[in-house]
């Protein structure tokens, strides 16, 4: 439940129920006083100065998506851009992701790998946090490769280094780079392996040794949990 607190005991009622600091799995509980007393029930001050500040927004548009990853950050950055080169708007961004916001950094001079490897960064730190073995990183979408000439472009370039660096400084394995490729995302939608329908490619290619190396990991750690970032 989303109102227990993360020191509270098994079987807690939640904050906000009648029964909160009542009940007997409310024992012991060091939140128990303060639930007993009801001001866990109050509402939270802020929530109504928010309301009058965007009382003053005439327009609030919440750009939203099924998953992460898909380029939210970068598109609202851009729709703000957009509306905002008319001198007659008054635009404001705000990021509603506490846990890892993009939007100052886009909004800034850092390129966009950069708010990438920031992600990735804090991602590390939790493994290392709760123990969990890396294998190593992988920078996928890394370059894109047209299907007709099989020239391969730089899309995002580094701006500090990129993956490479960034294992060098964290003392992480670097697994490989795999490129975009239009072909792996057709292959998915047929539900066919890109490995075996286009060997040949330097997408297939990274795969496969990226794999290599992930197996040889795992003959040298064999109890262990793993994980790539």
């Amino acid at each position: 439940m989303a109102d227990v607190p993360s020191n509270a005991p098994s079987h807690c009622p939640g904050t906000g129920s009648d029964n909160a600091g009542k009940a007997s799995a409310c024992q012991g509980c060091p939140n128990q006083a303060f639930c007993a007393s009801g001001a866990s029930k109050a509402s939270d001050p802020a929530i109504q100065e928010i309301k009058e500040k965007m009382a003053s927004v005439k327009h609030k548009i919440l750009v939203l998506s099924g998953k992460g990853g898909v380029g939210k950050s970068t598109f609202s950055a851009h729709l703000a851009h957009g509306i905002a080169s008319d001198d007659c708007k008054q635009v404001a961004l705000l990021d509603v992701d506490v846990c890892g916001p993009s939007i100052p950094k886009i909004m800034g001079v850092e390129g966009e790998q950069e708010v990438s490897l920031q992600d990735v960064r804090k991602e590390i730190n939790f493994c290392r946090k709760v123990n969990l073995p890396i294998i190593g990183v992988v920078e996928n979408m890394s370059g894109f490769v047209c299907p007709k000439c099989q020239h391969e472009s730089q899309i995002f370039p580094p701006t500090t280094g990129g993956a490479m660096k960034m294992c060098k400084d964290l003392s992480i394995p670097f697994l490989g780079k795999v490129p975009l490729d239009p072909r792996i995302g057709k292959s998915c939608d047929e539900g066919k392996s890109f490995l075996t329908e286009i060997p040949g490619s330097s997408a297939s290619i990274a795969y496969k040794d990226i794999i290599h190396r992930i197996q040889e990991y795992c003959a040298t750690h064999q109890s262990d949990v793993e994980t790539t970032a």
